[in-house]
């Protein structure tokens, strides 16, 4: 009995002289990794700013495959969020939050995950021309338990691995996007396009007039497949023919897999497997012109030549994403 009060006392007192150390230890963890991208900011900034991109570079999302994500719609800068339920105990559950984006140069989050309270997040973003110092920061009240405060000094070794990580993907992914060329700062991509069969309604229609046409268009294309029960795929399009004066020929569609009858409006039609320039556009539909005319204009300067009508594909619903600066398009440039 005496042994065990002697290691009992020694227990004690190693306890409570770790406990009056703790109190001098800082209360709070910060953790923070910085990275040089020879990229444009604008590039490094959109691959954190969308929570969509996310999936491509961070850490997190590479540790469970079963992890059930689930994402705000849109999902980009200030109030986006995404959530997480894993059974891997080293994800748990979550929440990432967007509280405040600054374009090209800041974007500041809020973490909570498995009941252990709030972190915060930073990423500080620094533009010097064709390159951009990235700096990824967590931060963290712990508090007054003199014993939570020796956690804190683990932090930087338990989450800079995974910071260094994270950074070294995005890195590679931006540098990668950066060796294309921005279209009035949009990026843009070349790619193939496949053969593609679908059902659309052509008409020439006043430009004060378009929303409504598009709307009843679309909604006709997609009573007439359903009724017919024909499989469906990608996103909603418009051919764009032509634009002249206070006119627009153009021609909304939808892509089907397999042929289905046609009626006095819709009518079946195919794009034959091509080369596309691809300008993904953020913003407006009102505000694309311009955005054909630089396309156009650099098209020209590189001597590629294109071959039919443009094509917008709408990448989210105009009904669902009420903010018209969210709006997300590509804009496909057929050329030879």
């Amino acid at each position: 009995m005496k042994f065990v009060r002697i290691v009992l006392i020694i227990v004690l007192t190693v306890i409570g002289i770790a406990g009056v150390i703790g109190m001098f230890l800082p209360d709070s963890a910060k953790v923070e990794r910085t990275i040089y991208i020879k990229s444009r900011a604008t590039i490094v900034y959109s691959l954190i700013n969308d929570l969509n991109q996310w999936p491509s570079w961070s850490p997190w999302h590479q540790i469970d495959p079963n992890t059930l994500w689930n994402y705000s719609e849109p999902a980009i800068g200030k109030g986006a969020w995404y959530s997480w339920t894993s059974d891997n105990h080293n994800l748990g559950t979550g929440k990432m939050t967007i509280d405040a984006s600054m374009p090209n140069e800041r974007i500041d989050l809020t973490l909570s995950m498995n009941g252990m309270g709030n972190a915060q997040l930073q990423f500080l973003v620094e533009g010097r021309g064709p390159q951009t110092k990235l700096s990824w920061v967590f931060s963290k009240q712990i508090g007054n338990n003199p014993y939570a405060r020796y956690w804190g000094l683990l932090m930087n070794k338990m989450m800079g691995p995974d910071f260094e990580k994270g950074l070294e993907a995005l890195k590679v992914i931006a540098e990668k996007r950066g060796a294309k060329p921005l279209i009035m700062g949009h990026e843009t991509d070349i790619v193939t396009m496949e053969t593609m069969q679908y059902i659309g309604t052509r008409k020439q229609v006043k430009k004060e007039l378009l929303n409504q046409f598009l709307g009843t268009s679309f909604s006709n294309i997609i009573d007439a497949i359903k009724k017919q029960e024909v499989p469906f795929k990608g996103t909603p399009f418009t051919i764009n023919y032509a634009a002249k004066n206070n006119v627009v020929d153009i021609e909304p569609g939808i892509q089907i897999e397999r042929p289905m009858l046609e009626s006095e409006s819709l009518k079946l039609g195919k794009i034959d497997s091509c080369k596309a320039f691809v300008v993904h556009y953020t913003g407006p539909y009102s505000q694309m012109a311009p955005i054909y005319e630089a396309t156009f204009n650099y098209l020209k300067e590189q001597s590629i030549q294109a071959i039919g009508a443009p094509i917008e594909f709408y990448m989210n619903d105009p009904t669902i994403v009420i903010d018209s600066t969210q709006f997300k398009t590509d804009i496909f440039f057929r050329i030879q």
